[in-house]
């Protein structure tokens, strides 16, 4: 419009800073994570003395914020496991956290979810 009404230096101008201002906000929207629901991480235990304190100081470590949501037992064949799951409420990706979980001793699967509305 500016260029039609005869200012064509006020055109390039604010086209210049509009352009400035896409480049100075571009990565700073990249780096916010959107809010797409709930991630859950479900951690099988076979051996579960410690392993949920263990979780939690891992997750703690590695700069996620998770919480403890629900724990169930099972005996199946004399064997002991516990299912805990964890709603993770922010961190770093969360595939990367898993992997790191199924490394740790004593934990028998890790099953991630990410549950919308």
């Amino acid at each position: 419009m500016a260029c039609g009404a005869g200012m064509p230096s006020t055109a390039i101008v604010v086209t210049v800073l509009h352009v400035i201002a896409l480049m100075l906000f571009t990565p700073v929207v990249r780096r916010l994570e959107p809010h797409r629901g709930v991630k859950e991480l479900e951690v099988i235990l076979e051996d579960s003395d410690g392993g949920i304190a263990q979780i939690m100081n891992l997750a703690a470590e590695k700069g996620y914020v998770i919480e403890l949501k629900s724990t169930t037992t099972n005996l199946a064949g004399g064997t002991r496991t516990v299912s805990a799951k964890f709603v993770i409420q922010r961190g770093p990706k969360i595939w990367k956290f898993a992997e790191e979980l199924s490394q740790i001793p004593g934990v028998a699967g890790v099953q991630m979810s990410e549950k919308t509305g």
